[in-house]
């Protein structure tokens, strides 16, 4: 199969999160997806959500560009700024307990 070459990624996008398709040493293709933390005129770097760092040379890019932020996961509150500990205003956590210790109201 062919690929087109398409490269709408540059220098001005670090920071951004980018997706990034190249070829491997043996001929096939892989996928590079996170925050491009670096780049040259040489490579991309960019850190997939795990926090490892992937350095892709361009010469061996087919594709690459910016796109949207990740979504949330479903009953995350991490997307709107809130704190993940489960707890909300009122002191209940999700399994229905209070700050007091007390089970399910």
């Amino acid at each position: 199969m062919r690929y087109e070459h398409t490269n709408r990624l540059g220098c001005g996008d670090v920071g951004r999160r980018v997706t990034v398709r190249s070829r491997t040493a043996d001929g096939f293709m892989t996928d590079a997806v996170g925050v491009l933390e670096e780049c040259d005129d040489r490579s991309f770097v960019i850190r997939t959500k795990r926090g490892d760092l992937i350095r892709v040379e361009r010469a061996l890019v087919v594709a690459a560009k910016t796109i949207p932020d990740a979504p949330g996961r479903p009953g995350s509150r991490g997307a709107t700024g809130a704190d993940d500990t489960g707890a909300d205003d009122t002191g209940a956590d999700d399994t229905g307990a209070d700050d007091t210790g007390a089970g399910p109201v």
